[in-house]
C-alpha cells in the first residue's frame, strides 16, 4: 500500500514537472512570437512582463516538484515538529494545489491567443496540458492529508502478522 502511495505521489510530481516545464516553454514562445512588442514601449513591456511571469512561475513549479521538502522540515524536533509540521505541510500542499489550478487556467486561457492558436494541434496541446494541470491539482487536493513518509515499523508488524495468519 505504501509503495502504491509513493508511486502515485511520484506520478503527480512528474506530471507537475511536465506542466511546469510547459509553462516555461509557453513563456519563451510568447516572448519570441508576440508581434505586439514592436508596437511601442507599452507593447514591449506587456510581452516581456507576461512571458517572464510564465517563465518564472514555471521554474518555481519545477523547483517545488524537484525539492518538495525544506531543510527546516528535517531539522524540526519534538512537539513543534508535529504541530507546526502538519499545519505547514497542509499550507504548502494547498498552495501547490492552487498553483496547478492557476497553471491550468492560464494555459487553457492562452488557447486562441498569441502563442497557442485556436486551431489544429496547438489547441489540442494547450487544452491537454491545461487539463493535466487541473488533474494534478485535483489529485493533489485529494491527497493533501496523506503522509509521504513510510513508517517501516508498522509495515513490518503488519507483514509479519499477515504472514503468520496466512494459511493457518
Amino acid at each position: 500500500m505504501a509503495t502504491t502511495m509513493k508511486a502515485f505521489l511520484l506520478t503527480l510530481r512528474i506530471a507537475g514537472s511536465i506542466v511546469s516545464a510547459a509553462l516555461v516553454a509557453l513563456g519563451i514562445c510568447l516572448l519570441i512570437k508576440d508581434k505586439s512588442s514592436t508596437s511601442g514601449l507599452n507593447g514591449f513591456c506587456k510581452v516581456v512582463s507576461t512571458s517572464l511571469v510564465f517563465v518564472a512561475l514555471g521554474l518555481i513549479g519545477c523547483y517545488v516538484e524537484a525539492y518538495p521538502h525544506t531543510r527546516e522540515d528535517e531539522e524540526a524536533k519534538g512537539y513543534f515538529k508535529e504541530t507546526r509540521g502538519f499545519a505547514y505541510t497542509l499550507y504548502r500542499r494547498m498552495v501547490v494545489v492552487l498553483f496547478y489550478f492557476w497553471l491550468g487556467a492560464s494555459i487553457i486561457g492562452e488557447v486562441g491567443g498569441v502563442v497557442l492558436p485556436g486551431s489544429g494541434w496547438s489547441k489540442v496541446l494547450g487544452l491537454g496540458v491545461g487539463f493535466v494541470a487541473w488533474t494534478v491539482a485535483a489529485c493533489r487536493l485529494g491527497s493533501i492529508c496523506l503522509s509521504e513518509e513510510e513508517n517501516s515499523e508498522e509495515g513490518e508488524k503488519l507483514t509479519s502478522a499477515s504472514a503468520q495468519g496466512y494459511g493457518a
